[in-house]
């Protein structure tokens, strides 16, 4: 009968050696001697490196003055969405909206990586576009039928949230 295994009773001849020339000889029908590290497959080559389209480089006009307009009404968006939380803050950013934009529009001015950023903060997409219009419905509905968003501002936003909507039924009525 067999002795029991005892791990501490081992010798050299009996440790499993590893075969490491199992696959040295291997040359697939390519000639292509890489493998994957993980599955032992061949690489395929046209998965390894696609060309990327280049983007278009776009021109940006270097105009004083053309973020103004742009960056004053986002400060004035943002003003008026904090002003339903906190009146002050948003009271504090409505006022200094048109100096805050002067300035960024001088670094843009003077500062082309600068430029491109706020380029792309004032170009409106479409999909942004789609948002901000739908803001003012989800901002009624969050307000109507979620209790911590009508926690969270206050009893001034939940006024101002029924007279938007009472304004919007009324036109509705009109129409």
């Amino acid at each position: 009968m067999d002795e029991p295994f005892d791990p501490t009773n081992l010798t050299i001849e009996d440790e499993p050696k590893p075969n490491t020339d199992a696959s040295a000889d291997f040359t697939s029908d390519t000639g292509d001697k890489r493998r994957s590290r993980v599955f032992g497959e061949r690489r395929n080559r046209a998965r390894e490196k696609t060309p990327k389209a280049a983007k278009p480089v776009v021109h940006i006009p270097n105009r004083k003055g053309q973020f103004v307009a742009p960056l004053t009404k986002l400060y004035g968006g943002i003003g008026t969405m904090v002003m339903i939380g906190d009146p002050i803050c948003g009271t504090a950013i409505l006022t200094s909206a048109e100096k805050c934009a002067e300035s960024i529009d001088q670094l843009a001015y003077e500062n082309e990586a600068a430029r491109r950023a706020i380029w792309a903060i004032t170009q409106t997409s479409t999909m942004g576009m789609v948002f901000v219009t739908h803001l003012p419905i989800i901002m009624a509905v969050l307000m109507h039928h979620v209790p911590p968003v009508q926690q969270a501002f206050g009893q001034m936003g939940a006024s101002m949230m029924e007279d938007f909507l009472k304004q919007t039924a009324q036109e509705t009525d009109k129409q």
